[in-house]
């Protein structure tokens, strides 16, 4: 009879999937249009694959991605996660 322990249940993690997406243009120069290039590609990015992603952050400021890449880590061990059943059976 094989029996399943909790400690080993408990390493079980669900990938959580992150779309960082190009800044707002406001308030910046782009000389060369790359900026206007990165957001177009983001945004199509986005609409293409959206529904893959668990969380979606806005890269306006570095510092600010940063903090809420670090709330969203911190909360995941106590928040439930979506695994599928036959990955515990």
């Amino acid at each position: 009879m094989y029996r399943r322990c909790s400690a080993h249940l408990s390493v079980l993690y669900d990938d959580i999937s992150f779309f960082i997406a190009a800044p707002n243009l406001q308030g910046l120069q782009d000389p060369d249009g790359s900026l206007e290039r990165l957001l177009r590609e983001s945004e199509i990015l986005r609409q293409a694959f959206g529904h893959l992603f668990d969380y979606v952050i806005v890269n306006n400021d570095i510092d600010e991605t940063i903090v809420q890449l670090e709330q969203i880590a911190e909360k995941l061990p106590v928040c439930p996660q979506w695994l599928p059943v036959s990955w515990v059976y």
